[in-house]
């Protein structure tokens, strides 16, 4: 093989690997894109006021998420989304909606958002903690170890918040 083939060659499978590797890092970073949600519009950061509580793991953000489900269903009327939990470690929280024309938006999503910080600040966690003024729902996502809250009308829009 002739030294300018060999270097053609080397080169065209570095290409290959690079795009291998980037496309494997974009299905890592959101597999659940496309079945769930369609791929984000919006993807933005949040830095969490609080570090995560000790002890809190992947049982434990089931459990929110099944307490907090339950609490919603008391309130007497049919909840307009769906919350789950997804990953290896349960750290992605996810939000659907179940109508058409609604968490379409950014507006929309932030008063979801807003709504359901109301709801966070009469849990006792934050209660005693005594930042209930103070802490939003994505702090308190970020006290339960969530890396990832994405929302979603369910059919054209997505909003994703990387939770630091």
């Amino acid at each position: 093989m002739t030294q300018t083939r060999f270097i053609l060659t080397l080169l065209i499978l570095l290409a290959f690997a690079s795009a291998t590797q980037l496309l494997a890092q974009e299905v890592k970073e959101d597999r659940h894109a496309g079945l769930y949600y369609p791929k984000p519009q919006v993807v933005e950061s949040y830095k969490s006021r609080s570090g995560p509580i000790p002890g809190v793991d992947r049982t434990g953000r089931i459990a929110f998420v099944v307490g907090f489900s339950t609490g919603e269903e008391k309130l007497g009327y049919e909840r307009p989304w769906v919350i789950f939990v997804k990953g290896g470690d349960a750290e992605k929280l996810i939000i659907v909606s179940k109508f058409d024309g609604r968490l379409n938006t950014t507006y929309r999503v932030r008063a979801l958002l807003a709504h359901l910080t109301s709801r966070a600040r009469k849990t006792p966690i934050l209660i005693e903690s005594q930042v209930q003024d103070y802490f939003t729902f994505l702090d308190y996502l970020g006290m339960l170890g969530f890396k990832k809250l994405t929302v979603s009308d369910g059919n054209d829009f997505t909003h994703q918040i990387d939770i630091n």
